[in-house]
């Protein structure tokens, strides 16, 4: 072997380990974050690692979950966005059911989402009256987990003077997200099933 033929081999041997350390890297980052996570959440944080290759790795570890016989899975929420969980027909086995009472989402949380789900759109007014203390901080984290949209409407109301003056409410609808989080295959209907069973089951 030439060695110019030599230099080749080991620089692309040494691509290759680097490849496989940034690929061990992404996956531990999926598994500590636990739940819904960016190409850009994971550029921040592991800087070391050139963006532009972020997702084709991402890729790859889904693929060798799909090839591996095990109980998790690396799903992709959106585009850019994934998600380290347990399968969906793992964890509804009952042994396994015991285990994840109180992961990623609280009470209030799921009482927020089913809320909207059954009222969709619907206004911030009636779900703060729905839920009461916690509502905003409950909205702001199934907002950033991408389980809600977030539009404003806008009226007319008479003021003191009556005086019409425009006020814009918030609206909320629930997205497609919500079921690839919980692994529901199924319509909305299915969806509100799901929780109104987590809910009877907690309360």
């Amino acid at each position: 072997m030439s060695t110019l033929k030599k230099m080749n081999a080991l620089e692309n041997n040494s691509h290759e380990i680097e490849k496989f350390e940034w690929k061990l890297q992404i996956e531990a980052a999926l598994f500590m974050h636990s739940q819904i996570i960016s190409i850009d959440e994971i550029s921040v944080g592991l800087r070391n690692i050139p963006k532009k290759v972020i997702l084709p790795l991402v890729l790859d570890l889904m693929q060798d979950y799909q090839n591996f016989n095990s109980a998790l899975e690396i799903i992709q929420v959106n585009a850019k966005s994934f998600k380290f969980q347990i399968k969906s027909d793992i964890i509804q086995e009952k042994p396994v059911t015991r285990f994840t009472e109180g992961q990623d989402l609280k009470l209030i949380e799921i009482k927020t989402i089913a809320f909207i789900l059954y009222n969709e759109p619907i206004e911030i007014q009636d779900v703060q009256d729905f839920v009461g203390k916690g509502a905003k901080r409950a909205l702001n984290k199934l907002k950033k987990m991408g389980f809600l949209t977030e539009t404003k409407k806008e009226y007319w109301i008479l003021d003191e003077e009556r005086d019409e003056k425009p006020i814009n409410a918030k609206v909320y609808k629930t997205t497609d997200v919500l079921c690839k989080y919980l692994g529901v295959n199924g319509s909305k209907q299915d969806l509100k099933n799901h929780l109104q069973q987590y809910i009877d089951e907690h309360s």
